[in-house]
């Protein structure tokens, strides 16, 4: 098969105006009549503004044809007029063959048959606020998952806590690893106890015992992960029995934590 067909259909139902396509490998033309309205307001936008125009001529190299429009190569010369520069944009994107293209191919369906200074400055302006395409383009950057902020009920600091471990730091006075206690409700505070990793729950159980009983109390809620301290049958049971509520994250669900 040839690399262009030319097809002219006439005698439509319609209208008794000739079309002429051309059916190419990798482009196809729309009809013409619009264009070439489009291009006498240009010449008469370019009439109007003729001796402004002038002073583009040896600044982007144009060059003027027996009629004195002013063109580059083949492009005819679009004057200041963001008007006219949006209607020939719109002209090119909503075609049914172009299908509201980006920012290159706009340029590059544009810049065969019309050029003015800055054009892609003006095209990405364009296309960016394109409704259209904001609302149809993949979108890069899924939106991130809803926090869940973790509420309680009391006014008092450290009623609902969050219990975790620093580990593999080094060693300072027998001692590698950091218990953190964090309050989720009035403070934010945290506590910071220094153990071993060697720990077991027991000992967790009596560090809290000792170093934040005695100023807050039993706390209502404790999150933590699962870690085997958090989750022996000790610590649940201790929970079960002081009636601590035990909220234990899971992998990949960081709601948990807030």
């Amino acid at each position: 098969m040839p690399e262009s067909i030319t097809k002219t259909l006439g005698a439509l139902s319609q209208s008794n105006s000739t079309f002429e396509f051309t059916l190419g490998a990798t482009e196809i033309e729309e009809p013409t009549v619009e264009n070439e309205d489009l291009d006498a307001k240009i010449k008469l936008y370019q009439d109007e503004h003729y001796q402004s125009l002038l002073t583009w001529k040896d600044t982007h190299g144009l060059c003027l044809d027996g009629q004195n429009y002013l063109w580059k190569g083949d492009a005819l010369i679009v004057v200041e007029n963001n008007n006219l520069r949006r209607g020939i944009l719109h002209q090119f994107r909503t075609l049914k063959t172009a299908g509201h293209p980006g920012i290159t191919k706009t340029i590059q369906l544009i810049q065969p048959h019309y050029w003015w200074p800055h054009m892609k400055d003006f095209v990405t302006a364009y296309v960016k606020g394109c409704a259209t395409c904001q609302m149809n383009k993949i979108n890069t950057h899924p939106t991130r998952p809803p926090l869940f902020p973790i509420t309680s009920s009391s006014n008092l600091p450290f009623q609902t806590i969050a219990v975790d471990f620093i580990t593999k730091l080094p060693l300072s006075y027998g001692n590698d690893t950091i218990l953190t206690i964090t309050d989720h409700d009035v403070s934010k505070a945290s506590i910071f106890l220094p153990c071993k990793e060697t720990i077991d729950a027991v000992s967790v159980a009596e560090l809290y015992a000792t170093h934040v009983f005695p100023h807050y109390g039993i706390p209502l809620k404790v999150i933590s992960d699962r870690d085997p301290h958090f989750d022996s049958a000790f610590t649940t049971d201790l929970c079960r029995l002081l009636g601590i509520c035990q909220n234990i994250s899971t992998t990949y669900h960081p709601q948990t934590d807030g």
